[in-house]
């Protein structure tokens, strides 16, 4: 509607069709750029995606290192562990179920951490 000849004079029409032909270039550029954007917030939710990937595969085996002790520690807090030990002093059976707990924790520790290093050796070789 804008470019109607008979309601503008001749510049007045060139200076419209210039104007349009800015708009639909600039509409060009505009989509362009959105696409960019896009592509670059993609690009950071896909980092962000691999850092919460790494810090969730930590608590997992933080998880599962301590439910197991967290088990044992529950039954060993239960009344059924004083009749356990009977004949023991108790200074003595806290201290071996300590050493124990210990004992669990660190070997499910170091298993963790030998089967990651050999997941790791095996996806490099591949």
């Amino acid at each position: 509607f804008l470019v109607r000849s008979r309601l503008m004079s001749t510049d007045q029409h060139d200076d419209a069709r210039q104007i349009l032909r800015d708009i639909e270039s600039l509409d060009g550029h505009t989509s362009f750029l959105f696409g960019k954007i896009n592509f670059l917030m993609d690009a950071t939710v896909g980092f962000i995606n691999i850092n919460q990937n790494k810090r969730v595969s930590k608590l997992t085996t933080l998880s599962v290192v301590f439910v197991p002790l967290n088990i044992i520690a529950g039954i060993g807090g239960m009344s059924e562990f004083s009749m356990m030990t009977q004949g023991v002093s108790w200074p003595l059976a806290y201290g071996a179920f300590m050493g124990a707990l210990g004992l669990i924790g660190g070997g499910t520790y170091l298993l963790l951490r030998y089967l990651g290093r050999r997941q790791l050796r095996q996806a490099g070789e591949s």
